[in-house]
């Protein structure tokens, strides 16, 4: 059984990253080590850990074929192969589920779904989001299994999984609250929120460093969790995993909780995560009728005592904002209405010259 956590191979360097390979080769240059990505003996500026992040990226970037690029563009929900009932539908290792689904369907689609294996070497996809609940020993399992497989391809670009959080008490909700009890369990937000009201924000730094540090020791660096949104409307069906109704208490948590998870207030470190904050206005419920999100160009009408809980969340400090993390929406507030627009419009600003604050 070729299982990747047992074939990882370490090199140390003296001063430097410990450098961890599988399948590739590494290059030996100056008494140093360094990952060979493409096995062509070639240390490029991006295979150089002494060269800045910046100058790494600006180097990867210009080689990466096109079908790596658009294979970058692409999340979806997966499964792993210890949860596969048909064990002839998963690799040598147990550990990737191999199954071919012509429909596979969740609340959100109606896809088409191939193996494991098939996904990340011939389509390029690198994202992957987890909803079901292992032990932390078999998801590292099956995040190096993931990466040995991304390892032996084009630029060996790594595999990111993302999960919901997992560190709350609750009941297990599909898209929602996907995981419990396995990691450290701290109570819902709202109890967490009546604690930091109780006895201050400091309990927050505990719970994020908790969190950053249970996540980077499974391989997960990336979460769909902890949202900023102020809850103004009982209807509204993401009221479940923000933090209450009010602003200054939910800015309060907010400012600790993004750089404890990060690692730092100026960005994700190596130890760190990222947490992906999710606006979801157009979900608010008004009269009979709830309107699902991401509608571009719609403008959605709330009652004028709901504006100014959702402002100061959304106006963070620069130096709090998640870095590198992909907005579903950006949620602007006029008087009287309350505009989605999609953020590939680019907008983030702190007033536009109409009375308007956007992120």
């Amino acid at each position: 059984m070729n299982k990747a956590s047992t074939n990882i191979h370490f090199y140390k360097n003296e001063n430097g990253p410990v450098i961890r390979v599988t399948v590739k080769p590494v290059i030996e240059k100056d008494g140093l080590y360094f990952r060979d990505l493409t096995g062509d003996g070639r240390l490029a500026p991006y295979k150089d850990w002494r060269n800045t992040p910046a100058k790494r990226a600006a180097s990867l970037a210009a080689e990466l074929y096109a079908d790596e690029k658009i294979g970058m563009l692409f999340v979806n929900s997966w499964k792993m192969g210890i949860y596969q009932e048909d064990r002839t539908k998963v690799d040598e290792s147990g550990l990737l589920n191999e199954e071919i689904v012509e429909q596979d369907e969740s609340i959100f689609n109606v896809e088409n779904t191939y193996g494991t294996t098939c996904t990340v070497k011939e389509m390029g996809i690198r994202h992957f989001i987890l909803r079901q609940n292992p032990r932390p020993g078999e998801l590292a399992d099956w995040i190096n299994q993931l990466n040995m497989v991304a390892e032996g391809t084009g630029h060996a670009l790594p595999v990111m999984v993302l999960s919901n959080s997992r560190n709350e008490h609750g009941e297990i909700v599909f898209g929602m609250n996907d995981e419990a009890g396995v990691f450290a369990t701290w109570p819902g937000t709202m109890g967490i929120a009546a604690a930091v009201r109780g006895n201050g924000p400091e309990l927050i730094d505990s719970f994020a460093r908790c969190i950053r540090m249970e996540w980077d020791a499974v391989g997960m660096k990336k979460g769909y969790m902890y949202m900023a949104d102020v809850m103004t409307d009982p209807r509204w069906q993401r009221s479940y995993g923000i933090f209450g109704e009010d602003p200054e208490l939910v800015c309060a948590i907010m400012e600790r909780l993004i750089p404890g998870i990060q690692g730092s207030s100026q960005g994700v470190t190596r130890g760190g995560g990222g947490r992906r904050h999710q606006a979801f206005p157009g979900r608010q419920s008004q009269g009979k009728r709830i309107r699902p999100p991401l509608c571009p160009g719609t403008v959605e009408c709330v009652p004028d005592r709901g504006q100014p809980a959702h402002i100061p969340p959304a106006c963070l400090p620069d130096s709090h904002r998640q870095k590198g993390i992909l907005h579903h929406a950006v949620l602007c507030q006029t008087i009287g209405c309350q505009e989605q627009v999609p953020v590939w419009a680019g907008r983030r600003c702190h007033g536009d010259g109409a009375g308007r604050l956007c992120v």
